[in-house]
């Protein structure tokens, strides 16, 4: 689902090349209930755009997997 850029930053483009925002939130959080409903404990959205771990975590909680974890993450370069 992500975009290749040199930010690092995970997110859909619009046709134009932007960051469509909305859009990457309702794609994180409908995959985060499919990935709870095949049984996942913990879902992890990389795209830590603003308001992505509330709307996973809502739509978790809609689809009635409270229980379910999310742990956000961000993929860098680093030469550790």
């Amino acid at each position: 689902m992500c975009s290749h850029n040199n930010s690092g930053e995970c997110f859909l483009t619009e046709p134009g090349g932007h960051a469509d925002l909305e859009e990457t939130t309702q794609v994180l959080a409908a995959q985060a209930a499919m990935q709870a409903e095949a049984g996942a404990d913990i879902v992890g959205p990389a795209a830590m755009i603003p308001g992505s771990v509330r709307a996973v975590r809502e739509a978790l909680n809609a689809a009635d997997h409270r229980d379910v974890a999310i742990m956000p993450h961000l993929i860098f370069e680093s030469s550790l």
